[in-house]
């Protein structure tokens, strides 16, 4: 019912909002995250990019968001802050000539022609099923992706397997697709900010920097009360004795959890920008999270604290198998503590060099200039 509605609404906006359609294309960009939901993932390294670059400088930037005043950071003279599903919002939608997202949205906004949407996503190599794979959603939500795909002009690639097992068949996408990597992996081929980005997070928490970080970051999933809790306290002694420095854990829930908080570990759900966290840590603890793709390359250890993995694989599924994609898979505690007890460098270094080549990473550490150049010749 709730899809229904939805659904409904958007028809009916997209009839209000159809005079718009009238007005020309400007030269603008505009960016928006996870429906407005905040700065960060790739249309910020995009724009960050074009920014420093100085690239298109007879461009207006437009930055969408669902609380606008959080972001007066932004307003330069050629950056414009709206409220996300305002009058101005589809406005700009409607009149941007280039519009990057890194999620599905509502397909409520008319489409002019030669305006380029540019699909980036939200996560990169290939793993869980999505969109129109997944078994969970609904008939009328896959409609509504089937709509959505077909605005869009451009899909941003990550590696081989992402472009054939989930753009063409998880999305049932046939346009355009630039197989550039992810903007926002850029950062981590750029060895020199590693130590100004992790003293930056580590500042943020006032952690010294002689601790060892050991992020927690789950994925979001359907049902939660399917997931297990880790034995933190033993986890803290197993990492302690294995890498001999003091543990700091720092737990980051999935922005559609409803726990973002856990008794004597550091929330950082409130610190927007993921990969700098990535960078940050010194080890990663996840399950089916695409960050392990972002993380992958920078060969710091990460495992897969996977319990609920058969009523995932059962409810969800996979594009492929997860013992094949190179980190340690624990579907327990005891498990975890052994993998980590038992952890060789070297060896999951091979791993992470073997699972690029095996999905056919596109990463260079250059994604936002050649989508920079692509938009740049366009127009």
């Amino acid at each position: 019912m709730k899809e229904t509605i939805k659904t409904a609404l958007m028809y009916f906006l997209k009839l209000i909002l159809s005079p718009l359609k009238l007005f020309s294309l400007q030269n603008y960009v505009m960016f928006c995250t996870n429906s407005g939901g905040g700065y960060y993932c790739n249309p910020k390294y995009i724009y960050e990019y074009l920014i420093k670059n100085n690239k298109m400088p007879n461009y207006k930037f437009i930055w969408c968001f669902k609380n606008p005043e959080k972001y007066k950071f932004l307003k330069r003279k050629n950056t414009i802050i709206c409220k996300y599903r305002s009058l101005k919002y589809y406005y700009y939608k409607v009149v941007s000539k280039v519009y990057i997202s890194n999620s599905i949205e509502g397909n409520e906004t008319p489409k002019k022609k030669k305006q380029i949407r540019i699909q980036t996503w939200h996560g990169g190599g290939s793993y869980k099923k999505v969109a129109l794979a997944e078994k969970a959603k609904s008939n009328i939500y896959k409609k509504r992706t089937e709509n959505n795909m077909k605005n869009t002009d451009i899909f941003i690639s990550s590696s081989k397997v992402f472009t054939d097992e989930v753009i063409k068949n998880n999305f049932f996408y046939s346009g355009k697709i630039l197989e550039t990597g992810m903007p926002r992996n850029d950062i981590l081929f750029d060895k020199e900010k590693y130590q100004s980005i992790r003293k930056k997070v580590l500042d943020f928490y006032h952690i010294d920097d002689s601790k060892f970080i050991a992020l927690y970051a789950p994925t979001w999933r359907y049902d939660e009360s399917k997931l297990e809790e880790i034995n933190f306290k033993s986890l803290k002694e197993h990492l302690e004795k294995k890498f001999g420095k003091d543990v700091i854990i720092i737990y980051r829930a999935h922005l559609h959890m409803q726990k973002d908080k856990i008794d004597n570990l550091i929330s950082s759900s409130e610190y927007e920008d993921m990969q700098e966290l990535l960078i940050a840590s010194d080890l990663l603890i996840t399950d089916y999270s695409s960050s392990i793709w972002d993380y992958s390359f920078l060969y710091k250890p990460c495992f897969l604290f996977c319990p609920d993995l058969d009523y995932y694989i059962e409810n969800r599924g996979f594009v492929i198998d997860i013992y094949e994609w190179g980190f340690p898979v624990c579907k327990s505690n005891d498990s975890l503590m052994e993998q980590i007890d038992n952890f060789n460098i070297e060896e999951f270094k091979d791993k992470m060099d073997k699972h690029h080549k095996t999905l056919g990473s596109y990463e260079t550490g250059k994604a936002s200039e050649y989508i920079a150049k692509y938009i740049e010749e366009e127009f």
